[in-house]
């Protein structure tokens, strides 16, 4: 948990949002949280009002699991180009390296920047997956649930 890069949500008491180095996760800041923390394992107290606000925002990007290798070289070229053009390199850095680098330099970077992102993605849905059925056989049987 890094230097901030993207602030995805924000309130009060709260502030959500994608680190500097948080390619397969993002970052809730709680203040005044109930919590009960062990050596292994946190268990907090999220307020319904700040889930229903931060529930609906994501850093992720599927679509980057549904595109070949040459498909991502492609966009990563394209990016790099309307990079090129920005003034405010302002958290670009992380994705494409640092502005005066040559452009085979900066798709270098994005291309692997994006291959560890697209990683993450296929590790997180595989976690999703495996929870998904976790949370299926704990509820299957019982009165009240009905798992499509």
């Amino acid at each position: 948990m890094g230097k901030i890069t993207a602030s995805l949500a924000c309130g009060v008491r709260y502030d959500l949002y994608e680190g500097e180095d948080d390619l397969d996760g993002i970052t809730l800041d709680l203040n005044r949280a109930d919590f009960v923390a062990w050596p292994d394992r946190i268990l907090v107290r999220i307020p319904l009002h700040v889930w229903e606000s931060i529930r609906h925002y994501s850093n992720a990007d599927w679509s980057l699991l549904a595109i070949s290798d040459k498909e991502l070289s492609e966009y990563v070229e394209q990016e790099v180009e309307k990079a090129s053009s920005t003034k405010n390199w302002t958290g670009l850095r992380q994705i494409f390296g640092n502005a005066h680098d040559s452009k085979e330099k900066r798709i270098d970077q994005a291309m692997q920047y994006y291959m560890k992102k697209r990683e993450a993605l296929g590790e997180a849905r595989e976690m999703m997956m495996q929870d998904r059925d976790e949370f299926d056989s704990k509820v299957a049987g019982v009165k009240g649930f009905v798992v499509e």
